[in-house]
């Protein structure tokens, strides 16, 4: 499997980065996906102007949210468009950070088509 997206109908691909207590962060980015690390998923990017693939971070399922999680933790909201309004999906997640060495372990195994990410993060969110 490799990165993408998830329909093949998108033109531009965004991910927007919202830390607290930061600067909201916008990638433009050529495809994305998820990676695993410790048995849950990771949201990877590949950025349209570097090329490089980027760890944004490990996906925390809901049942571990803290109450408020706006407050402490990172979301990220990846907005897929198209030539229609039809076309356009978007996906929110949660995310912690990924130290050094973790991202590098990510980089180096197979990784989730953005389906397989989205399947997998609505499964850990309502079960």
């Amino acid at each position: 499997m490799a990165l993408g997206l998830y329909t093949d109908r998108t033109t531009r691909l965004n991910l927007y980065i919202y830390a607290p207590g930061k600067t909201p962060r916008t990638i433009v980015a050529e495809t994305w996906g998820g990676g695993l690390l410790s048995n849950r998923a990771c949201i990877v990017a590949k950025d349209r102007s570097s090329g490089q693939i980027k760890v944004l971070g490990q996906i925390i399922p809901k049942y571990l949210l803290p109450q408020d999680p706006s407050k402490t933790c990172t979301r990220i909201k990846i907005v897929e468009e198209g030539l229609t309004f039809a076309d356009r999906h978007e996906f929110k997640f949660f995310v912690e950070e990924v130290d050094l060495d973790s991202q590098a372990i990510v980089r180096q195994r197979p990784f989730m088509e953005p389906q397989t990410l989205v399947r997998y993060h609505t499964k850990q969110e309502f079960e």
